[in-house]
């Protein structure tokens, strides 16, 4: 069974219900299934949700929405979250999102989207604990997985970092894999990715900027990547000043492929604070800007 979600008639959009963002004051479009102060909510089938994005992309490539484009599929305060065995295609934005959540098992999802439409992530876990992400194959827009953790002074008040967090067996054929931030103000601890393939243009990518301020500890292991890894500390390209992020106990192991390595502005003339990184079993191609990480200190 399919299910076949917003109109492609655009005239409908402004029509439609809006819901709070993730920052206070800031509305977006309601998702297509959505589940909000809920408790041991499943979904699953073997079906396929289709967003029906294309008229989204069409729309805000030409005109200004009312608030943001919504997600396919979010979990907003719930605890005991069930999500497999599902397709899911074209997203208006991101296809899964959970947030303020806890206890979260998301497996064996097809996802897809246009290689060109932007923010069309494939999970994104946010300020969440308990996360178990297996078992998908992802060919989106933009980033396979990402976990975030809350944006810029928002964020940082209201301090609710994601943890405990497990992505395993991810198979990403296109654009990016797996993302870091860069939204990452409350923090992500605790986190693991292993076992997985990333064979677009970025493979393991940790983002962020000054002013965003938290903390990643992170660990990636047995990983296959096309298009290297890379930290990038101004990601947005503005100058803002304020709270720093901090990298601590970020560890890269037997990460195998194509690609480099490249820590863009990862520096303390920037203000990026890094502390026991480390690199082992790492194919020697893959770490060709090291050195430049390391002098810029």
């Amino acid at each position: 069974m399919g299910l076949q979600g917003w109109s492609r008639d655009v005239n409908c959009f402004d029509e439609s219900r809006l819901v709070n963002g993730t920052v206070v004051g800031v509305l977006r479009y309601s998702p297509v299934i959505g589940a909000f102060h809920a408790r041991n909510v499943t979904l699953h089938g073997g079906g396929s949700i289709d967003g029906q994005g294309q008229s989204w992309y069409d729309f805000c490539n030409a005109h200004r929405l009312l608030a943001g484009r919504p997600r396919l599929v979010e979990f907003n305060n719930c605890s005991g979250v069930r999500v497999h065995s599902l397709v899911l295609r074209d997203s208006p934005f991101w296809t899964v999102h959970v947030v303020y959540s806890n206890s979260v098992h998301i497996s064996s999802l097809e996802i897809y989207a246009p290689e060109n439409a932007r923010n069309t992530d494939g999970v994104n876990a946010d300020s969440s604990r308990d996360v178990l992400i297996e078992d998908c194959f992802i060919a989106d827009g933009d980033d396979g997985v990402t976990l975030k953790s809350g944006k810029d002074l928002p964020g940082i008040a209201l301090g609710l970092p994601l943890e405990n967090v497990l992505v395993r067996n991810i198979t990403s054929p296109k654009n990016r894999g797996v993302a870091i931030g860069s939204e990452m103000s409350g923090g992500i601890r605790n986190v693991t990715v292993i076992d997985s393939r990333f064979h677009g243009e970025g493979g393991i990518h940790i983002k962020s900027c000054p002013g965003r301020g938290g903390f990643i500890d992170v660990t990636f292991r047995n990983i296959t990547v096309a298009g290297g890894m890379a930290v990038t500390m101004s990601y947005t390209g503005e100058e803002v000043g304020g709270a720093m992020p901090y990298l601590a106990n970020v560890g890269f192991e037997d990460i195998s492929g194509s690609g480099g390595c490249n820590f863009e502005d990862c520096s303390q003339a920037v203000g990026c604070s890094c502390w026991n990184m480390s690199f082992r079993g790492i194919e020697s191609w893959l770490c060709l800007g090291l050195l430049l990480y390391v002098l810029s200190w």
